[in-house]
């Protein structure tokens, strides 16, 4: 009499040994895994925001997976969304060379509170809301800049 057939593991299982993943590679299958079986995003969000190496072959799985997926805006802000890190609303832009003008108004001898007010004067802002932004204490603007890059945060940091 012939012996049984082998049991055949489960499809994903089976991939994952027949694909004997790298050292880099291994965190980015996690990752992805973690997408597709347990709906859940942020091991893959701070991959990607990490310094770690992207390999070819994750590019590859990670486009296969967005085009796998329907990705759906989340709810947030005044009008219902937030807005993309990689843009700047017009009130934050404000803010930003705001700052830069009380730094350089500073250089020139002017004392803070002066710098405050004639920058938030020239740029038609308020100088409590100017001020706030400086000491770090102006939310949609900290919310702003959590969400950049760190060599976008580097050069607008006031």
């Amino acid at each position: 009499m012939p012996s049984p057939p082998p049991e055949i593991p489960e499809p994903r299982v089976r991939l994952a040994e027949g694909m004997n993943p790298s050292k880099e590679m291994q965190p980015w299958i996690d990752a992805l895994r973690s997408v597709d079986e347990d709906n859940e995003k942020k091991p893959l969000v701070n991959l990607l925001k990490s310094d770690a190496p992207m390999p070819d072959n994750a590019r590859w799985y990670l486009s296969d997976l967005l085009e796998r997926f329907n990705l759906k805006k989340r709810p947030g802000g005044r009008s219902g969304r937030t807005t993309p890190a990689y843009l700047w609303t017009p009130a934050y832009r404000k803010l930003i060379h705001a700052a830069k003008w009380v730094n350089y108004y500073k250089q020139c001898g002017m004392s803070a509170d002066d710098a405050i007010k004639k920058s938030a004067t020239r740029w038609g802002l308020k100088s409590n809301t100017l001020r706030n932004h400086i000491e770090g204490r102006n939310t949609s603007a900290r919310r702003m800049f959590k969400r950049q890059p760190p060599d976008i945060r580097k050069k607008i940091r006031p």
